[in-house]
């Protein structure tokens, strides 16, 4: 008898809790039928039938409190008599709501498959507001636009819940698809949000104001606009993903390395010019004297004029190249044996000029600090020695000659004065940045001793661990252990 009772408490509470969870789906209907008419019918016949299951459930109770007074008085007949009028009336009552069921079960799925959507989107917003206010002292310049975008996100996922109402669930779907995509965009924006603060306001606009100040005039223009592409950047980020940011941000630093390798080759160009220009003028002197045509002498001289000034490399060696093409038309325009010979010439203080820009680029290379200890870069400076001490350094008609007509020897020569140029201005780069992170970071930190004395101490023992004069190797270690205590 206890066992029984027992049993038919247990159906009585499962009919409550599925008549419950009925007034729940009518009500799902209600809220779609006063949004779409098309509803109206579908309501209709599912509330007559609640209706019906409902008078079930008044039988049902009734029959309970019965078997409940049976049960309390121990009249074990009249118990089980009511026991079997209750399972037979169960029967009936889950015959109709298993129709309830089958005929709601699909709009229920999916309303309850997008509030699971709704709650999960609510819950990151939600998770990311209190990393953004946790971060706060970190995040000064970027917290204000990231906390206000995360308001806005709330203030729309909650005027999604009112689109289920229209029953189209389709449309629906994609419309929260759509907005899980720009959510999903936001929180990859937060999760870096620290690094992008940091990078925007104090990296960046430090590095640029620093490299400005060491520039030359005409170079600020440059520089100045940079610092309007990086201002737009940080009034706009909010507008941006992700990966647009991080596009920007690395094209704003390609630009500062690009600067940076062209005034290094402008350096070369000047001291080039510098040591060449008495070979521009023996030639143009030479035209002279031979009485060609003025034209072609003001033409020399006014080439001559441009490449003494000329900043960009490959503008200086194109100019290079038309001097030489009017100087050598000038000669081969002789008609006799004397201008042929000067002609010959000609081509030979041509490649004389070619050979002593190189001499000049060797020797401002060779002594250049910013040589790493790598075995490349041993094997490369050896070998430019060699070749230096073999052909060079005691330079005669003779060797230019046979110079000239060993293409590969020379070619060889001059790939490898590139292959070091490279290697020196790379170097040199990254100990610029070393040093200008450096300052950035003792400036951020200048009121925290302990921070201070710690990035100092970082700095110090990865200079002392520099191997191979290998600047770009300490910048990668650098950036590791700053990432490690979370400097950077």
């Amino acid at each position: 008898m206890n066992k029984t009772f027992n049993k038919i408490t247990k159906i009585k509470n499962e009919i409550n809790y599925l008549i419950s969870y009925n007034l729940s789906t009518l009500s799902k209907y209600q809220s779609i039928k006063n949004e779409n008419k098309t509803f109206d019918k579908t309501y209709d016949d599912l509330n007559s039938l609640n209706q019906f299951i409902s008078s079930f459930v008044t039988t049902l109770k009734n029959i309970f409190e019965q078997i409940q007074e049976h049960y309390k008085n121990k009249q074990i007949i009249q118990f089980y008599h009511k026991v079997k009028e209750f399972n037979y009336n169960h029967n009936k009552f889950k015959g109709y709501n298993s129709k309830f069921e089958s005929l709601t079960f699909e709009l229920n799925q999916k309303w309850n498959t997008f509030d699971n959507d709704w709650d999960r989107l609510l819950d990151a917003l939600t998770e990311t507001q209190y990393f953004l206010d946790s971060s706060k002292e970190f995040i000064p310049n970027t917290y204000e636009k990231a906390i206000v975008l995360n308001y806005e996100y709330r203030s729309n996922l909650t005027s999604f819940k009112n689109l289920r109402k229209s029953g189209n669930f389709k449309d629906t779907n994609q419309q929260m698809i759509e907005f899980s995509k720009q959510i999903q965009q936001y929180i990859q924006i937060c999760d870096s949000l620290k690094k992008l603060d940091w990078i925007l306001f104090v990296a960046l606009p430090s590095q640029i104001k620093f490299l400005k100040n060491k520039s030359n005039s005409y170079d600020h223009k440059f520089y100045d606009n940079l610092s309007k592409e990086v201002l737009s950047l940080q009034n706009e980020w909010n507008e941006l993903s992700y990966n647009q940011i991080i596009h920007k941000i690395k094209a704003i630093y390609q630009l500062l390395f690009e600067i940076a390798r062209e005034n290094h080759n402008k350096n070369l160009v000047e001291s080039f010019n510098e040591n060449n220009a008495h070979f521009l003028e023996t030639i143009i002197k030479e035209i002279q004297e031979d009485k060609i045509d003025q034209n072609v002498v003001n033409e020399l001289k006014n080439i001559a004029k441009s490449i003494s000034i000329a900043k960009n490399y490959s503008k200086n060696l194109s100019l290079y190249k038309e001097f030489i093409d009017k100087a050598s038309n000038a000669f081969q325009n002789r008609q006799n044996k004397e201008i042929k010979r000067s002609s010959y010439f000609h081509k030979m203080q041509a490649f004389n000029i070619e050979v002593l820009q190189t001499i000049s680029l060797y020797k401002e290379l060779i002594e250049d600090k910013n040589w790493t200890s790598s075995f490349k870069a041993r094997k490369i400076k050896l070998e430019l020695d060699n070749f230096y001490q073999e052909n060079l350094l005691k330079l005669t008609k003779e060797t230019v000659i046979n110079l000239s007509e060993n293409k590969y020897k020379w070619n060889n020569w001059v790939d490898l004065i590139s292959q070091g140029i490279k290697i020196v201005s790379e170097n040199s780069a990254y100990k610029k940045l070393i040093n200008e992170l450096r300052k950035v970071l003792t400036n951020k930190y200048q009121y925290s001793a302990k921070k201070s004395e710690s990035i100092n101490q970082i700095f110090t023992l990865a200079q002392n661990e520099l191997k191979n004069n290998d600047y770009k190797m300490l910048y990668r270690d650098l950036k590791d252990k700053l990432k490690e205590k979370k400097y950077v």
